[in-house]
């Protein structure tokens, strides 16, 4: 199964595709729903319910079994679940077993990378073994991107080959992941500004706690 025109199958990175195909249909379809998608997320305040929408809408288009948006840890290549979800919607442990190989190749290349049919023969080798053990069929790994680099990943997996991996399809996971990038970076201006609050309401009652002896008549 090729992942782009042109290109060889197998779990290949893939370049920043277009939204249109030319099938005037699917370009409506793809075109709506990521209008519509981004004006959902856009309503949303809370870094916690965008980061769970984007990962069902990802689920819903790919015809997944599972997806998660993994966070970049300390370490180099380290990825943390955050958001781990089913295809009903339902939040998994965030320990749930979700392979770490494409998804720390597709953070560290700043690329999505794709997994189309691990049972094709042609992509039998880029099948790791987690993928294998977990029987599954076809994995997405599209990075987060931020001015710093990638802060992490929008994974989705399926036990089935996939048809909605295509190069328009790709445009719309980029934008689901953009759109997490965005409420992850709001959440940690959020924290940061909460942080220093804190810490200048801590030093001014300090200094109203050193200034009231003085204030005192004897």
């Amino acid at each position: 199964v090729a992942l782009v025109e042109g290109s060889p199958a197998g779990a290949e990175p893939v370049g920043r595709p277009g939204v249109l195909t030319g099938d005037l249909e699917r370009d409506r379809r793809n075109v709506e729903s990521l209008l519509s998608t981004i004006a959902e997320l856009h309503s949303m305040r809370e870094p916690a319910e965008v980061l769970a929408r984007i990962v069902d809408r990802a689920i819903q288009l790919a015809g997944g079994s599972r997806g998660a948006v993994l966070l970049a840890g300390e370490g180099k290549g380290t990825l943390e679940g955050i958001v781990v979800r089913d295809a009903e919607g339902r939040d998994l442990p965030p320990g749930e077993a979700v392979p770490r190989s494409l998804p720390a190749r597709a953070l560290a290349e700043g690329r999505a990378v794709v997994l189309t049919d691990a049972d094709d023969p042609e992509q039998r080798g880029d099948a790791t073994p987690s993928v294998v053990s977990g029987a599954l069929r076809s994995v997405l790994a599209v990075p987060l991107p931020s001015a710093g680099g990638p802060l992490g990943v929008l994974y989705v997996d399926s036990r089935r080959p996939a048809d909605g991996f295509g190069p328009a399809e790709l445009a719309f996971y980029e934008a689901l992941a953009a759109q997490g990038a965005i409420a992850l970076e709001r959440s940690d201006r959020e924290r940061r500004e909460r942080r220093r609050l804190e810490d200048e309401n801590v030093r001014l009652r300090a200094r109203l706690a050193l200034a009231e002896p003085i204030g005192r008549s004897p």
